[in-house]
């Protein structure tokens, strides 16, 4: 039997996008999805968001977390910013 395929991703921001966004990633169907990091400018709110989504890390920078993750889903704090998946 094939398995099935997998992706790691990383989560830029940890507000109220952000906990859409993993609310979303544990419904994607046909995929195994790991959501291997979370970083925010608050590093206590990335914590929190670990704990609650089951991430496996949440790092202080992005940069600590970019290369290992191929789905990056950036939600900013910003009213004036939109929410955007980067796909590597």
């Amino acid at each position: 039997m094939a398995s099935r395929p997998s992706v790691r991703v990383g989560i830029v921001g940890a507000g109220f996008v952000a906990h859409i966004h993993g609310e979303a990633y544990r419904h994607v169907r046909g995929v195994d999805v790991e959501l291997a990091c979370v970083t925010a400018a608050r590093p206590e709110r990335a914590q929190a968001y670990a704990r609650q989504f089951g991430v496996a890390r949440a790092a202080a920078e992005i940069a600590a977390k970019v290369p290992s993750s191929k789905v990056i889903s950036m939600v900013p704090q910003s009213s004036t910013s939109a929410p955007s998946t980067i796909l590597r």
